[in-house]
């Protein structure tokens, strides 16, 4: 990165004299003895330093060596060490000016107190430079024929006076740039050192180290933190501060230490990222260890080992009866056939036990097969249960949040969307879901058609829920005045609806993307032109989340299967004017559009997906904006900057997302 790592005491075209400090300038005159004149420049040929004017100076007399001085007004050093001071100047070569005609010019300085009397050269003066240029050219010199004289002056006093002498050189000066260096603020690994002038020297040991101090509260320094300023202005240190524990460190946008997140904790003072609790745990208090859950116990005493619940209680009953003993022989003094088996004996086998034991001997293959199918059916069922275990274990670890947590109408809903728990009024039971066939697929997800039976007025618990409103408010726009009971009295009513869920193939990523969805679609509030949420089933091998469903399908391929209409349309072509597909359609479906679109502004949410694909065609006609998947924040600024590595559609985003992963509520437009 490049620092301005110098400041300016003078910058001056010689007829509009400034000296420059800080943000400050002042009028800088330059005493002027005879043989010096002052001459406009013509337009603005070189640029900054050199537009203003120039001084001149070409005494070209015979009787005796020419000796004028010009001097510079009082320049203070404003606590620089040393002072870098830079001559713009052209001199005309001596061929057959005069006898006394010089090819060079020297350079005073007198150092002095701000409160002391103006020196008059050559009193109180030294030499600090002479210039005395090679290879100058016949005749007189042009703007670029500049050269540029260097001198250095070290601070002794509060500030100086520069002088030039003339003794018969034809000198033009076209401006003095009078500057020293400094160290700018400096923000290394979450440590801050302070805006500090360079010094005279270079300085080795203790002395000339400068103390730093940690940048963000919430990092702790171990050693202390110093650095070193150098002459040109350059920052040496290898200080650093570390994260405490329950923060880990960021370098995008800026670094700082941020707070490790709902289900991760970090317990070391360094600078790594925070891990996810393990199974069976959470966070607790600062996030600095994960705890067992309510019923949950760790084998060893460390913060990575999961935690598990103890196994059910286990029931030994004994049973009481009478001991028997029955023998099957086969039968004497008969015609036919005898068995291939020999007798059958069921015997009670001895011993202390409280649990009856049944010895059959004389069994043939039949209960060997009967056994194995059951074991099979033991491991299936096992299976089954594992896999549905640990899709619970994943709806609590994303859509647990902090049971503690009320919504925040001052705050935006994706800000608060980790910390807010899941509202149960939303489950439905998934046995109430009967899934009918695929109507679209991604990557890693798919959205099927369903019938709901009995969602628009099925409640979870509360009959004063939001869910249960939003539910009732859609059955009177769909119109079903009449339901249908059983003689339970449960609604059978079948809705139609779509049902959003994740292939096999998704990873821990896409099922966390689809519960902050959820979670989105449940805050986001109730809109006509956005696709509403329904309900959800979290507690089954499937995470599904439910919503109305868009009898015409997207806009895109909507438009398309409409696009001879509208062509027959326009050029009046068409036969049937109840099928016509008009201009004034369009226009309508952009108006919805941008109501969905300003409905989300308003809850400051950037939907970064904003395309004729995600947008559903409802009953009517009614535009409904879809996949809220990578919907985001910007409630505390007006943009969001993209700091994860995940994938996004490029086919029409906006330059500055696809360059700099900024979304803005205009990058969606």
């Amino acid at each position: 990165m490049f620092y301005h790592r110098f400041a300016f005491l003078l910058v001056t075209g010689l007829s509009r004299q400034s000296s420059v400090v800080g943000d400050t300038a002042e009028t800088l005159p330059i005493t002027i003895q005879d043989g010096w004149y002052k001459e406009k420049l013509a337009g603005d040929m070189l640029g900054f330093f050199f537009s203003s004017g120039k001084y001149l100076v070409c005494d070209t007399t015979e009787k005796q060596e020419p000796k004028s001085w010009l001097r510079t007004d009082f320049i203070e050093f404003n606590g620089a060490k040393r002072v870098f001071i830079y001559i713009s100047y052209t001199i005309r070569k001596c061929k057959s000016i005069s006898r006394y005609c010089k090819e060079h010019f020297k350079l005073y300085a007198a150092q002095t107190s701000k409160s002391a009397l103006s020196p008059k050269p050559p009193n109180g003066f030294e030499e600090i430079a002479i210039a005395q240029p090679q290879n100058l050219k016949d005749g007189v010199p042009y703007e670029r024929d500049v050269i540029v004289l260097n001198a250095t002056i070290k601070a002794k006093m509060g500030g100086f006076y520069l002088a030039f002498l003339d003794q018969g050189v034809c000198l033009t000066l076209y401006s003095i740039k009078v500057m020293f260096y400094f160290c700018p603020e400096y923000y290394p690994d979450l440590v801050k050192f302070p805006r500090t002038i360079s010094p005279a020297e270079d300085i080795v040991g203790s002395q000339g180290q400068v103390h730093g101090s940690c940048s963000d509260s919430n990092a702790k320094s171990t050693s202390k933190l110093l650095g070193v300023c150098t002459t040109k202005g350059v920052w040496k240190t290898n200080a650093s501060c570390l994260c405490k524990p329950g923060y880990e460190y960021l370098t995008h946008p800026r670094r700082r230490c941020k707070v490790c997140g709902f289900d991760q904790y970090k317990s070391s003072l360094d600078n790594s990222r925070c891990k996810t609790c393990p199974v069976g745990s959470y966070p607790f208090a600062q996030k600095t260890e994960c705890r067992c859950n309510s019923g949950f116990f760790r084998i060893n005493e460390k913060d990575n080992e999961p935690c598990y619940a103890p196994s059910g209680p286990v029931t030994l009953d004994e049973k009481k009866g009478s001991y028997s003993k029955t023998t099957i022989v086969p039968a004497s003094g008969i015609g036919g056939t005898l068995a291939p088996s020999g007798p059958v004996t069921l015997d009670e086998k001895k011993g202390s036990y409280s649990k009856t034991t049944i010895v059959a001997s004389g069994i043939g293959g039949t209960l060997g097969l009967l056994f194995v199918i059951a074991l099979l059916v033991c491991y299936l069922v096992n299976r089954r249960q594992k896999k549905l275990l640990k899709m619970q274990y994943k709806a609590m670890k994303y859509l647990r949040g902090d049971e503690d947590s009320k919504f925040d109408p001052n705050r935006s809903i994706l800000e608060q969307c980790e910390e807010l728990p899941y509202d149960a009024d939303w489950e439905f039971p998934v046995k109430r879901l009967i899934l009918q066939g695929v109507i679209g697929s991604g990557a890693f997800g798919q959205v099927m058609k369903a019938e709901a039976v009995g969602i628009l007025s099925f409640s979870a618990g509360d009959k004063k829920s939001i869910a249960l409103k939003r539910r009732l408010k859609l059955r009177r726009r769909l119109m079903f005045n009449h339901i249908f009971q059983d003689s339970a009295g449960n609604d059978c009513t079948r809705t139609t609806v779509a049902v959003k869920m994740l292939k096999a193939e998704a990873n821990e990523s896409d099922y966390k993307d689809l519960a902050i969805e959820l979670k989105i679609m449940i805050h986001l509030g109730e809109h006509s032109n956005i696709i509403n949420l329904l309900g959800a089933c979290t507690r089954s091998e499937q995470l599904m989340v439910i919503m109305e469903f868009a009898p015409h399908g997207n806009l895109l391929n909507f438009l398309r299967s409409r696009r001879e209409i509208y062509e027959a349309t326009w050029r009046k072509t068409a036969n049937n004017p109840d099928a016509e597909f008009t201009l004034a359609d369009l226009v309508m479906f952009s108006y919805q559009i941008a109501r969905g679109m300003d409905f989300l502004s308003s809850k400051k949410c950037v939907h970064r997906d904003l395309a004729a694909r995600n947008v559903l065609v409802g009953e009517d006609y009614v535009m409904k904006i879809a996949d809220f998947g990578l919907a985001r924040d910007i409630y505390k600024s007006d943009l969001y900057v993209k700091e994860t590595t995940g994938l996004l559609p490029l086919k029409w985003m906006a330059p500055e997302s696809l360059f700099d992963r900024v979304y803005t509520l205009k990058t969606d437009m």
